[in-house]
């Protein structure tokens, strides 16, 4: 039985043929949805660092914000957890911050870290100035969040000596609110537990 080789040549050149725009299609689309994800890194960045004073422009408060933890009282030397809860109400977000400051002779933060808030959190920024008595966190998503959650955990340690243990918001923690170009109006709730001896 003769072989009818043309055939087969054809055979083999279609499939390398289909093979090649596989693969030009996966390069295509991994580099799309890469661009896709880098760009929505960039807007949230855009979006949380813009500043608007909210108080000057007399507007309600969209977003609270508040620092808590299940102590009422600490001792030098505990380990405290301290969950940064955020409520949107009804409104969809996809970006917020904590920009807190504290006093580096009486704890010391030991990590900071993204909550459970958004369902596939973007990590943008994580920074502990021990120095200056600083944390930045900032988390973003490309799935909107909204309601109640956790946006940030922050654990510390409690120094020798120390008598109170404070961590407060800066003015500069925001929230990106979807639909919106200038950040949400925000209400702080700090967090101060007196620290007692053993």
């Amino acid at each position: 039985m003769k072989k009818n080789w043309s055939n087969f040549y054809l055979v083999g050149f279609s499939a390398v043929v289909m093979i090649s725009l596989l693969a030009a299609s996966f390069i295509f689309w991994d580099d799309y949805f890469q661009k896709s994800l880098s760009a929505k890194k960039t807007a949230i960045q855009s979006a949380l660092s813009k500043t608007f004073s909210h108080k000057e422009a007399g507007l309600e408060s969209e977003v609270d914000l508040s620092l808590t933890t299940q102590d009422e009282s600490l001792v030098p030397g505990q380990e405290v957890e301290v969950q940064a809860i955020i409520e949107t109400g009804g409104r969809e977000t996809w970006g917020g911050d904590l920009c807190l400051v504290y006093e580096p002779d009486q704890i010391e933060i030991l990590e900071v870290r993204a909550g459970d808030f958004f369902p596939e959190p973007l990590l943008l920024e994580n920074l502990i100035d021990k120095k200056e008595g600083e944390v930045r966190l900032s988390v973003g998503s490309l799935k909107v969040g909204k309601g109640r959650g956790t946006l940030g955990i922050i654990s510390f340690r409690v120094k020798e000596g120390a008598d109170l243990a404070k961590l407060s918001f800066l003015e500069s923690t925001q929230v990106a609110l979807k639909g919106k170009l200038e950040p949400a109006s925000v209400t702080f709730h700090d967090l101060a537990l007196p620290v007692e001896e053993e």
